[in-house]
């Protein structure tokens, strides 16, 4: 795959080719967000014309009218300064907005049919669960990525690319930044503007079976068993089980229980235990920590999924 300097230029070359053409309104359909924006987000990151359809590091200049159209349409929010209280205040309104039973239903969705937006959401809303309590205060002093320093401010003019990169990563893979503040606030919000269908009996029965698959796997199972164990169940590659694997460890569904719950107490990156195999250290935490002897925390079922318990 070849980059090339971020232009305009770079944009309107991108995704040209019909097959290109038909994956974008794929897309499209699946997130149920409008072709032109869709294409906008991928072109500035991402060319399905290469035969290596990785994203660019360097991304392409998205013209002025494609911007406008993004933000007209609702997939990014208008540029603004944010004050470090701005920022904070922006994730706890867009957080204490969601209904959780959405945020479940997503989940359970996603999981089936692949949309990485309702995967993303679930990870987000656990991840700063404990912001919603009396650990607020302290999570935010033991460092919260993204916030900027006391008395500066996030100026989101000059970071409209950033949002355009938020947005585009949303639907292409789940983008777990566990302690990103300004990605949590602008999932969460994102989260809340669309409305959620229940999920489908077919769909609540294949999240059982991931659960199930999970809770068969015997004692001396690692990572890459748990990951197998959603082969046929998590739409998408290894990569795509691993990160919903990983949700659910947010969810304490596969967290540890030598540590405490991420839903009770923040844990910055600093201060998250690494485990010493080095495939384990791919994985976020908690649930690079899990193994068999974990299983599946039937208590955190009942909280996020009620009715899925055992």
């Amino acid at each position: 795959m070849t980059t090339s300097k971020p232009t305009e230029e770079a944009f309107w070359s991108r995704n040209s080719k019909p097959t290109s053409q038909r994956k974008l309104k794929k897309l499209a359909a699946l997130y149920d967000v409008d072709l032109r924006s869709i294409t906008a987000l991928f072109s500035a990151h991402a060319d399905f014309d290469e035969r290596e359809n990785r994203p660019f590091d360097d991304g392409a200049i998205v013209p002025e009218a494609e911007r406008a159209h993004l933000i007209e349409s609702g997939v990014i929010p208008a540029p603004r300064r944010l004050s470090r209280d701005d920022l904070l205040a922006w994730l706890t309104e867009a957080w204490e907005a969601c209904d959780r039973t959405a945020v479940r239903d997503a989940f359970i969705i996603g999981t089936a049919n692949g949309r990485y937006d309702f995967r993303s959401a679930l990870g987000t809303y656990a991840s700063f669960h404990s912001l919603s309590g009396p650990d607020r205060d302290d999570a935010v002093r033991r460092g919260i990525a993204g916030l900027p320093d006391e008395g500066t401010t996030v100026d989101q003019t000059t970071v409209e690319s950033e949002l355009i990169y938020y947005a585009f990563k949303r639907f292409w893979m789940p983008y777990m930044v566990m302690d990103h503040a300004d990605y949590a606030a602008f999932d969460l919000s994102q989260f809340n503007k669309r409305p959620v269908p229940e999920p489908t009996d077919a769909q609540r029965e294949n999240f059982t079976a991931l659960l199930d698959a999970i809770r068969a796997l015997p004692a001396d199972a690692k990572l890459t068993d748990l990951q197998k164990a959603g082969t046929g169940l998590v739409k998408g590659n290894k990569y795509d089980r691993i990160h919903l694997l990983e949700i659910l460890g947010y969810c304490d569904i596969l967290g540890s229980p030598d540590h405490p719950p991420v839903r009770e107490r923040f844990v910055n990156q600093e201060n998250r235990p690494q485990p010493e195999h080095f495939y384990s250290r791919d994985w976020h935490f908690p649930a690079n920590l899990w193994d068999g002897t974990v299983g599946v925390n039937e208590e955190a079922v009942a909280y996020w999924f009620p009715g899925y318990e055992r």
